[in-house]
């Protein structure tokens, strides 16, 4: 008996195929699945997907092209709504499918490789909902729901980071993350005029960032070749083989060192962990709004000696964001730490009257991390992006300025003309 999509038209037969990639990419991630699970999901045979399809990055620009069709459809139909009335509506939209939710946040995450299928799609994507929001934010201050200063290009960054992040930590952490309920507290923010930013805290050459810098060691040597090769094409499409090539030894000589790949891999994000201790782990006495402004500064001084570890941090932590990944439960445990963390500081400030208003402190704290994740992936596709100085924008927000004496400073804008 024929199956029945073989009666399908060439374009419906193609939108079956990339509904079943979708489905395949939520269930296993990109860089795991292959076309013949594809074809399998579709229910054709992997000849026949090859006739519209010549390989799985083929796949994934088509599901990304009418992504960013249905994306710049929901940007343009405003519908009547005012700016912040839109913006809480096209957050709820988007998130009304899970799936959908899931396999465009691991998307964008791995686009970031410049060696990946999705680059260019995923950066074309970014700047179009860039400037769909600078003009949403000016449209919004004529009417009255958005504050003028307020519709400039950072704002407009931090507000795409932050839906972009929550997302994120919404793979890891459903319990403590609902994206539309933080899209719809900013669009409240945005209400009012935003506070004067502070001079910038002078950077401390000689702060710890905690990192392991490379090293001469046969260990040292792998670590720093797999980082390399992860960042380039993620975990699953890395092999032990691979990593053995890179590091310029043989197969045997890498089993010596690490057992599995799995393990090899956790000593590259070990790095990483170290590098997040140099933001956590700081001095306990320091309490409340002075450990968070701390924050900016430690950042980039860790950026500036482990830019690549920052990297493979986007990279990885969107690829396992699909349940089912290997790394899913270390990168879990990663984010419930940081926003413990964060949780602890806001807290404290809290107590110590140092917010500008009342608030959650485990809402400021997913709030702040998903800022710090969406910035970190925003700003591989635009170098103009500053994390530490939006970072320490954000901060400004909610922390009461010290009595202290230290002046504030209205920090110029990326965008001029805004």
């Amino acid at each position: 008996m024929t199956p029945p999509t073989a009666r399908l038209p060439a374009p419906q037969r193609r939108a079956l195929i990339v509904d079943a990639a979708t489905d395949v990419f939520v269930r296993v991630g990109y860089r795991a699945a292959s076309l013949r699970d594809i074809a399998t999901r579709a229910g054709i045979s992997h000849t026949a997907l090859r006739r519209h399809f010549a390989s799985k990055g083929d796949i994934l620009l088509a599901i990304h092209e009418q992504y960013e069709a249905d994306t710049l459809a929901a940007l343009s139909d405003q519908g009547g709504l005012t700016v912040d009335e839109w913006m809480v509506a096209l957050a709820d939209e988007a998130s009304s499918d899970a799936d959908r939710v899931q396999v465009f946040t691991a998307l964008v995450g791995e686009g970031t490789s410049p060696s990946h299928p999705a680059h260019d799609a995923a950066r074309r994507s970014y700047e179009m909902r860039l400037a769909a929001v600078v003009d949403a934010l000016e449209r919004g201050v004529t009417e009255g729901v958005v504050s003028a200063d307020r519709a400039t290009t950072s704002q407009a960054v931090r507000l795409l980071a932050l839906w972009n992040g929550a997302q994120l930590l919404q793979q890891y952490l459903p319990e403590l993350v609902h994206t539309p309920q933080l899209i719809r507290d900013e669009s409240i923010r945005m209400r009012r005029p935003a506070p004067p930013r502070r001079a910038p805290e002078p950077t401390d050459a000689s702060a710890p960032t905690g990192t392991a810098p490379s090293g001469t060691s046969r260990r040292d040597g792998i670590i720093d070749a797999a980082t390399s090769l992860l960042l380039s094409h993620g975990y699953s499409g890395t092999s032990m083989q691979a990593f053995a090539a890179a590091a310029g030894i043989a197969k045997g000589t890498l089993f010596h060192h690490y057992a599995t790949k799995d393990e090899l891999v956790r000593a590259v994000l070990q790095r990483s962990a170290e590098m997040v201790d140099s933001l956590t782990d700081d001095d306990r006495e320091v309490r409340g709004s002075d450990r968070l402004r701390t924050l900016p500064t430690q950042w980039r001084a860790v950026c500036s000696e482990a830019s690549d570890l920052v990297g493979l941090h986007v990279v990885l932590s969107a690829e396992a964001s699909s349940a089912g990944h290997p790394l899913h439960a270390d990168f879990r445990d990663h984010f419930a730490d940081l926003v413990s963390h964060c949780t602890g500081a806001f807290r404290d400030a809290d107590d110590d009257h140092e917010l500008r208003e009342a608030g959650d402190p485990v809402t400021e704290a997913v709030r702040l991390v998903a800022l710090w994740e969406g910035l970190q992936v925003l700003s591989r596709f635009d170098t103009s992006i500053d994390v530490a100085t939006e970072v320490a924008a954000h901060l400004d927000e909610l922390l009461v300025a010290h009595a202290n004496g230290q002046g504030t400073n209205q920090a110029s804008d990326r965008n001029p003309d805004a």
